[in-house]
């Protein structure tokens, strides 16, 4: 069994992050946070196809996560990324 998670371990630099979708701890301005990469997408299933699409970053995994990468709709309007995380440890794993 896997260590619990300590807040004290060593963080990593984001950048060293993987980025193939794996969840990770990632340290926000909101503390750690369970965030995965994704790359640039579009939700359909809110208004439509295509109603806005988010660019490449980190996103959080839980419900009310406020980290997301930056948002743009259809009139080019942005929203600037929010709380990504800038340094990471592994997701913990329980055998």
């Amino acid at each position: 069994m896997a260590p619990p998670f300590d807040i004290n371990s060593k963080w990593l630099p984001i950048d060293t992050a993987p980025t193939d979708g794996s969840r990770i701890i990632g340290l926000t301005s909101f503390g750690p946070e369970v965030v995965k990469w994704v790359d640039e997408w579009m939700p359909d299933d809110v208004m439509g196809p295509a109603a806005f699409a988010y660019d490449a970053g980190w996103i959080g995994v839980e419900i009310d996560s406020l980290c997301r990468p930056r948002r743009h709709n259809v009139t080019s309007d942005m929203t600037p990324a929010a709380h990504q995380p800038t340094h990471w440890q592994p997701f913990p794993t329980v055998l």
